[in-house]
This record gives C-alpha cells, sequence and structure tokens, in this order.
C-alpha cells in the first residue's frame, strides 16, 4: 500500500481549476477551504472502489478527516486542515500527483469527482436512512463537542447556501428519479422541454445546466430511432442554447453516414448538417462523398447561400471538394446569383474553390468581369472579401489587370482613411495576404509605390498594436513587399528578432522556414545598407535541414521538361567540365544552368571545389551566365506574365552579375522538336544576344 498525505491548501489547488465553490455545473460538496457545507463532519471514510483518473481500475481510495478545528455552532465548524488520502494498486506515482496531473492533461473533471462520490454515499448508506429523510449511520467527530456523532444528515451535504450567499440553486445535481422520468418521456417532449428552458432565458432555474446535460445525453443515444429531422431539432436549440452539443453531434454524424442513402435527405437538412460540421470542424470521411453526390445531383435546389454554407463546411473540416463536376456547377450558380449570395457567401465559396485547387480560367474571367461590372466591389465595404478575392486569384496564378486595379485602389482607401470607422479596421494577417497577393502578380510596382507604402504604414501599426498575434504575417507581408522591390528595414529587423525567427522556423503547419531564407538572401543582394540584425550562420545552417528547403536535382530533371536536354547540348557545346547545374542561389527551388568564360568569350572549366561553392565565395572575375529553362508554374495561368518569385530570382541573378538566359515554355516546346545541330544554333544565339545586350 501507498500513502500520501495531502493539507487542504493541496487538495484545493486540485479544485482551483473550475473555481473553489464549483456549484456552478452541479458540484454537491463546497469546498471552501476544504469546509463541507452540512457543518457537519462527513465521517470516518468514505470508500470509492473507482475513480477514472486512477492508473488501476481496482484501486480503493480512502478519505479520513484526522485534524479538525472551529468553533461550536460557528458556520466553518466542519473545517478541515488535514486529509488522508489512501491509495491500494497505485505503484508508480502518489494520488496528489496523479490528480493534478489529471486535471492539467484535462483527463478528467473534478466535478465529476464529486459526483461519484455523492453516488457512493448515496450507495452505501441506502437502507441505512432515506437521503430524503438525511439519517444514516457513521462515526465522525464535531468540533467542540468533544465526542462522535451517531447520526449524520446527509441530505445537509447537498444544502444550498444561505440566500445572502452569491451560489444558488441552479446547478445543483438532477436526481436519479428525476433522471429516470427523462429516461421514460418521449424525444418529441424532451425537445420541448428544452425550447421552453431556452425560452425562459433563465439559468437560474433548478438543475438548468444538468437537466439540458441529462436531456442531451438521453437523446444522444435516441438519434437512430428519432431521426435526422428531429436530431437537427435539438442541435438546433442545443446550440441557441450555447449548449455544448459536440457530443451529440459526433453521434448525429455516425448515424447519417451509416444511414444516408435510405434517408430521405432534403435541400435543407443537408445545410443544416453541413453547417454542424462547420461548428465541429469534422466529420466521418465517408460523409463528404455522399454530401458532394446529393449536391451534385440537386444543386438547383439550394439556395445560393446554402451553397456557401456548404462550402464553408468542408473548408473547415480541412477537405477538398473532388468532383470536377460538381466545382463547376457551384461556380455556374456563383455567376448566375451572384447578388443573392452576400459578401459572406462569396468568400465562403471562393475559400472553398481556392482550397480544393479549381483553377477554371473561364470561370475566373468571368467572375473578375462580374464583380466589376455589377459595381459590387464599388459598393463593398467588407474588407476581408476583398483580400480573399485577391488571394483567390494569385493563389491560383490567375491574372486579371482591371480587377487588381478596382481593388487595390478600393481597398486603400478603407483601410487609409481618417475617420478610422469599423470598417477601416483590418488585421494584419489580411493586410499581409493582400500585399503577398500583389507581390505574386508584380502589379505596377512603380505606378503603385505609394499605395504600397500607405499599406505598410498600417500594417507598422497594427503590429504595433498587436504585438505581433501573427508571426506568420510578417513572413507573407515581407515576401510580397520583396517581390515588389519594397524592403521596410525596421519590419525586417523585427522578423530577424531571434524569437520570431525560430517560432517561424518551427512552425511545422505554416511552413515558413523557406520564407526566412528567401528574405535574409534578399537582404544581403538587395539591401547593402541595411543596418539590422541577420540570421546567424549555424541558424541557416538548420534551415537547410528543413525538407521543405531541401532540393534535388533529380527532381527537377524529372519534372522540369527540357532541362536536362538544354544541359546535355550545352555540355555537348563547350565540354563536361564547363557546364554546372545546380542551384545558384539556395532560397529558390528552381535549378540553373551555369557557364562561365573569360573575357575572350571562351568556355572556362569549373575546378572541382567549385562545385561546392555558393554566390557569396565565387569568382567574380569570370563572365557568368545562368541558363534558366523556365516552367509553366514560373508565369500566369495561360499567360507570359512572370510570377513574383521567378522575377525575384532573376533580378538578384542580375544583381549578383550573372548574365540570364532565359528559355520560355512555349521555347522549349519548339526546342524539344529541334534536331541537334538546331539546338546548338539556337542556344548560341541565346547567348550572342545576352552579351549583346549587355
Amino acid at each position: 500500500m501507498q500513502r500520501c498525505t495531502s493539507t487542504s491548501r493541496g487538495l484545493l489547488q486540485f479544485f482551483r481549476p473550475v473555481d473553489v465553490h464549483m456549484w456552478r455545473r452541479g458540484l454537491i460538496l463546497h469546498l471552501h477551504t476544504c469546509k463541507c457545507v452540512n457543518r457537519q463532519q462527513l465521517g470516518q471514510k468514505i470508500q470509492v472502489k473507482y475513480l477514472p483518473f486512477v492508473q488501476k481500475p481496482s484501486s480503493v481510495i480512502s478519505v479520513s478527516h484526522l485534524q479538525n478545528s472551529g468553533s461550536t455552532g460557528s458556520h466553518r465548524s466542519g473545517r478541515v486542515d488535514s486529509l488522508q488520502i489512501q491509495t491500494r494498486g497505485f505503484t508508480s506515482v502518489s494520488l496528489k500527483e496523479n490528480l493534478l496531473r489529471s486535471v492539467k492533461k484535462r483527463r478528467q473533471d473534478p466535478i465529476k469527482v464529486a459526483q461519484i462520490l455523492f453516488k457512493e454515499i448515496r450507495e452505501r448508506h441506502q437502507g441505512q436512512g432515506s437521503l430524503g429523510q438525511g439519517h444514516v449511520s457513521g462515526q465522525g467527530h464535531v468540533p467542540g463537542q468533544g465526542g462522535a456523532v451517531s447520526k449524520i444528515n446527509v441530505a445537509e451535504l447537498f444544502e444550498a447556501p444561505d440566500s445572502s450567499s452569491d451560489l444558488n440553486r441552479s446547478n445543483l445535481v438532477v436526481p436519479s428519479t428525476q433522471v429516470d422520468v427523462f429516461e421514460t418521456m418521449s424525444s418529441t417532449s424532451l425537445y420541448k422541454m428544452l425550447q421552453n428552458i431556452h425560452l425562459r432565458q433563465n439559468k437560474k432555474i433548478h438543475g438548468y445546466n444538468k437537466t439540458i446535460s441529462v436531456i442531451r445525453n438521453i437523446l444522444s443515444k435516441r438519434i437512430e430511432t428519432d431521426g435526422l429531422t428531429m436530431s437537427l431539432d435539438v442541435a438546433d436549440v442545443l446550440f441557441v442554447m450555447g449548449a455544448n452539443c459536440r457530443q451529440f453531434v459526433s453521434a448525429m454524424f455516425d448515424y447519417v453516414t451509416v444511414k444516408f442513402d435510405d434517408l430521405e435527405m432534403t435541400s435543407d437538412l443537408i445545410t443544416r448538417l453541413m453547417f454542424y460540421v462547420f461548428l465541429h470542424g469534422s466529420a466521418p470521411p465517408l460523409l463528404y462523398p455522399k454530401v458532394e453526390e446529393f449536391l451534385s445531383d440537386h444543386v438547383r435546389d439550394f439556395h445560393i447561400g446554402d451553397i456557401s454554407v456548404i462550402c464553408l463546411g468542408f473548408f473547415r473540416s480541412n477537405r477538398r471538394i473532388e468532383s470536377t463536376v460538381l466545382l463547376e456547377k457551384m461556380a455556374s450558380r456563383l455567376l448566375t446569383d451572384i447578388e443573392r449570395v452576400g459578401q459572406h457567401g462569396i468568400v465562403n465559396i471562393l475559400k472553398a474553390f481556392r482550397h480544393s485547387g479549381y483553377n477554371n480560367i473561364t470561370f475566373l474571367e468571368n467572375l473578375a468581369d462580374t464583380l466589376i461590372s455589377k459595381n459590387i466591389l464599388e459598393n463593398c465595404s467588407n474588407i476581408n472579401l476583398l483580400m480573399h478575392i485577391v488571394s483567390t486569384y494569385a493563389s491560383l496564378s490567375v491574372f486579371h489587370s482591371d480587377l487588381l486595379e478596382v481593388i487595390l485602389k478600393h481597398f486603400v482607401n478603407i483601410v487609409c482613411q481618417t475617420d478610422k470607422s469599423p470598417a477601416s479596421e483590418v488585421r494584419s494577417k489580411d493586410l499581409a495576404k493582400f500585399i503577398w497577393a500583389y507581390g505574386v502578380f508584380v502589379f505596377e510596382p512603380v505606378k503603385h509605390r505609394d499605395s504600397y507604402l500607405k499599406l505598410v504604414v498600417v500594417y507598422r501599426d497594427r503590429v504595433t498594436r498587436e504585438d505581433l498575434v501573427y508571426p506568420e504575417s510578417l513572413a507573407d507581408m515581407l515576401q510580397g513587399l520583396m517581390y515588389l522591390q519594397i524592403f521596410p528595414q525596421d519590419l525586417i529587423a523585427k522578423m530577424f528578432n531571434m524569437q520570431t525567427a525560430v517560432a517561424l522556423r518551427d512552425d511545422e503547419v505554416m511552413r515558413k522556414a523557406i520564407q526566412l531564407l528567401m528574405i535574409h538572401n534578399a537582404v544581403i543582394i538587395e539591401c547593402p545598407l541595411y543596418s539590422g540584425p541577420t540570421l546567424k550562420q549555424s541558424f541557416i545552417d538548420t534551415l537547410s535541414n528543413i525538407d521543405e528547403v531541401k532540393k534535388s536535382l533529380d527532381f527537377e530533371f524529372s519534372m522540369r521538361r527540357g532541362l536536362a536536354k538544354v544541359r546535355n547540348t550545352l555540355k555537348e557545346m563547350f565540354g563536361e567540365d564547363c557546364v554546372h547545374c545546380h542551384f545558384i542561389l539556395s532560397q529558390f527551388r528552381s535549378a540553373d544552368i551555369e557557364l562561365r568564360f573569360n573575357r575572350d568569350k571562351e568556355a572556362v572549366k569549373f575546378e572541382p571545389e567549385e562545385f561546392n561553392s555558393n554566390w557569396l565565395t565565387e569568382n567574380k572575375t569570370d563572365i557568368r551566365v545562368a541558363v534558366e529553362v523556365a516552367g509553366l508554374n514560373q508565369f500566369c495561368t495561360k499567360s507570359s506574365r512572370m510570377k513574383g518569385n521567378y522575377d525575384t530570382k532573376l533580378r538578384q541573378l542580375r544583381l549578383l552579375g550573372y548574365h540570364v538566359v532565359l528559355i520560355t515554355p512555349h521555347q522549349m516546346d519548339n526546342f524539344r522538336k529541334m534536331t541537334s545541330e538546331e539546338r546548338k544554333q539556337f542556344l548560341t544565339q541565346c547567348l550572342r544576344d545576352v552579351w549583346n545586350q549587355s
């Protein structure tokens, strides 16, 4: 047997997370400095055969009062200064440590412990005296009386405090007889009872929270017999009441997933069901394809607003809409009913489209034209909507100049307006995502530089007030500004603060390590006057070991069309040792083919040690050429417009002194059809053009 002794203060600490009084949510024992409500002591020992937080179900816990103090007749005459807790079958840690650890990990609700104690007391003394009459046998010591007490009024244990107390009778445990009555009631009656409780809007009624909990648990077990409509009605009432309906909703999802094909589903039921998927954040995986199939077959029966709710359910639960046919139908409905969906509805649908990778160019172009022609953007005060529109187009690499022009002007006017109305309040993360989107398109960095700088000022103010709540937003902001050739030194210094840098490096969800490396190297290349903090080399070395930063030439040769053919042709032209395929700039993921020439334009061989060198240590006396074989993903979809990431790479290569030979995807299509001699002539002409331009 293992024994541990805990003071009243220690036991009080165990119950502190839910407030010492713990009358709220149904605690029976009022443990204010370990004082029992009954003003008399409980008895010699309370045997509890099983508590969920004990490691072994066979363990027995005994609680006995060792010392009491107080004055006769005092309200605090039942004060306990010390408790002894004994346990059997407890081998690893003391009971006290286990209790505290259980609460910290939320494995056990202290209130539940008290309820189990009450149950044990009632069962232990059943037959010795009625709880209604309140007298049972027991041994105990009452301070001031100098002897044992033969009768203890157990009912007083559950007596409510005085009327002057801040506690009330609202959360006492529902008696077992009342629970039995609930069990016999029909689901319709229980549902109406929930409605009546809600309509009264009075949490001071007897057993309010516990009554709701009991009814909810009973109805959870009846979902299969009650059906989906009744279950959704119950969920609606629980939701409006603010009651915890997670367990009930989970049971409802399981039922619907199994019985979906047998149920008479309607658009209303699907919408309400997906609303609770949104609230819950997840659902059984097999439920989503069933919803997709039903929605695809009956999409005309759904209001466009209901479709937006379903989209939000998919997005919140991190599920892609797999059916391309369904996405096409939803896109068509959005274009047709865009004036009926509302601003938040547009956001919800665009989130699902972006998350599902739906990049139908015709739809996105028509959507942009519709938003402009119907003045939806001009009348929009929703900053979040404007941000989501441009980030959707940027994520899918679809460029629409007129849309970007209108949104930028409207966004800056709202955010920078002088009256600082609620509409002008914008989160730092929304500002960062907005700038990032415009950076992806490298949208008029000279013409709109003043607009971008205004947004930087607003962002700086938000970051100062929020104390950098969203460190990942700083990485997005600086990346977008880097694409636009704007380098605010104070924000760069804030990002290179070691605490912020470590948080970004170690964030496995947002995956910001590559942005850290990209901005660090960009500062070295493009900001020679920057004097703030930078990342230490030891820290940079840790970044290079992260999976998202690692790059593979084999992967590049397999994925980038024509890269291997260009390298092999150049080797035939200049020799094996004069052609080096590697990643010149480690912060970018696309490989480069490097050539070096002397002043007579003769190819120079790479020394063995130079194959492991980088742009900081390379010999700068030779003429260096970087041959770039661009893929389709370096350009906007079905456009010759280069994206910000690749545009920045070529700009930095030129700043480092490289002559850049760019082979576009269209040129590569022709290159692959050429003969060996034609390929050599093509590459020779490309090199000649670069030298002539320089």
